[in-house]
């Protein structure tokens, strides 16, 4: 009888917490986290309420659970995704609140539903303000699949159709809060990727540059105004990317007479690229005293993960010739060279600790075919390693 009382006084609790006129009071989330059935079950059925209900001139529960922390969008994420699922049609400006917090609350083996969900409702919707909110959701949690869709279904529109597609994702994936909707980047884009939506925006800069304000109107910032913006954060993001990738691209882009910036300017920043990746990167705030807890550190540039990624390639050289449980033998006798990078891969992957990721990806630069590719935890600074069999065990490529 007890926790059936606890129990009605957390959901008379949280009906009382969405009476608040200003967002959730600060203890709805211990509340949630202590009585997460209870919770999720109110702000659901106001919810519900909302979106089903006609005439509901503010979404207010809704609004309240997509800016909260997210605590209260992981609640709420699973049940909002099953009723999308299921057909549920949103109505005029709810979209980007349930939007915001699929993507604040969904979980990692949620993620590949809400992919489907977002690709097919952006292919079958035809308000394409609608449905570019949806892609731009799934990029911020699988970039490359959704940058795949969007260069696919822009290339096949005719040029003012392009145009206004490419300024509707790249405002809403690159855009401030002034340009609409803009979502958290759960996973971050890697470099190619940032590089193809920089091409695609220059491809359609003759459309963009052809634009003229009409003569004796008061100026007012405008769709276009926070499009030209987003353009110009996916070229600074490229040109601030550490790496060797960043610097040739941007040679080739010099040769490049379509691309709509000075070779003289691109010069000049292939050359600012290559002078900050000679440079080892300051360490932020706090980073100290993370070195001595883990005595590990956290790259920020490529030529510091490059130097961490040698470091524990020598540390696997010693461990396989020193070790007390040396794996020498067994790593000399695998049959084949993928085996054997697959098995430096998994021992590179057993010491990342803070510092890197370890991936598998099918092409890089000139689409060549990297072995592992390794990525900083705290950047988008990315090494491709080359694993070769050799005479001696004790070495590995690192490119």
């Amino acid at each position: 009888m007890g926790s059936e009382v606890v129990e009605w006084e957390a959901r008379r609790a949280t009906e009382f917490a969405t009476l608040e006129i200003n967002g959730f009071p600060q203890w709805l989330s211990d509340l949630g986290a202590s009585h997460p059935a209870e919770v999720r079950t109110v702000l659901h059925h106001e919810i519900t309420d909302e979106l089903t209900r006609e005439g509901v001139p503010f979404f207010e529960t809704l609004q309240a659970v997509a800016y909260s922390n997210d605590g209260l969008a992981s609640l709420l994420a699973p049940v909002l995704l099953q009723d999308l699922e299921a057909g549920l049609s949103l109505p005029h400006g709810a979209t980007s609140p349930v939007l915001q917090i699929l993507v604040n609350g969904l979980a990692e083996s949620e993620r590949e539903r809400f992919d489907k969900l977002g690709i097919s409702k952006f292919e079958q919707e035809t308000d394409v303000a609608l449905a570019v909110q949806y892609l731009a959701a799934v990029f911020s949690i699988s970039p490359v699949s959704a940058t795949a869709v969007f260069v696919q279904k822009a290339s096949g529109l005719d040029e003012e159709a392009e145009t206004n597609l490419v300024d509707r994702f790249l405002a809403a994936c690159f855009g401030n809060s002034m340009s609409g909707s803009c979502f958290k980047a759960i996973t971050v884009p890697p470099p190619e990727i940032i590089e193809e939506l920089m091409l695609l925006s220059f491809k359609t800069h003759k459309q963009v540059a052809a634009r003229r304000r009409p003569p004796g109107v008061v100026y007012r910032t405008n769709d276009a105004d926070y499009a030209d913006q987003a353009r110009g954060s996916v070229f600074g993001r490229f040109v601030k990317t550490p790496g060797s990738a960043t610097y040739h691209a941007l040679r080739r882009l010099q040769q490049d007479s379509t691309i709509p910036v000075a070779p003289t300017r691109l010069g000049a920043l292939a050359e600012q690229r290559a002078v900050e990746d000679s440079e080892s990167a300051p360490w932020p705030p706090g980073e100290a005293y993370a070195f001595e807890q883990s005595a590990e550190t956290s790259p920020h540039t490529a030529k510091d993960l490059r130097a961490v990624l040698v470091g524990r390639i020598e540390d696997m050289q010693h461990e396989l010739l020193h070790d007390d449980f040396s794996q020498g033998r067994t790593l000399k006798g695998l049959g084949s060279e993928k085996e054997v990078q697959k098995w430096v891969a998994d021992r590179l992957r057993l010491k990342q600790g803070r510092s890197y990721s370890v991936d598998r990806e099918p092409h890089v630069v000139d689409e060549k075919e990297p072995d592992v590719r390794i990525r900083a935890k705290a950047t988008d600074a990315n090494v491709s390693v080359e694993i070769k069999v050799a005479e001696s065990w004790g070495s590995g490529g690192v490119g």
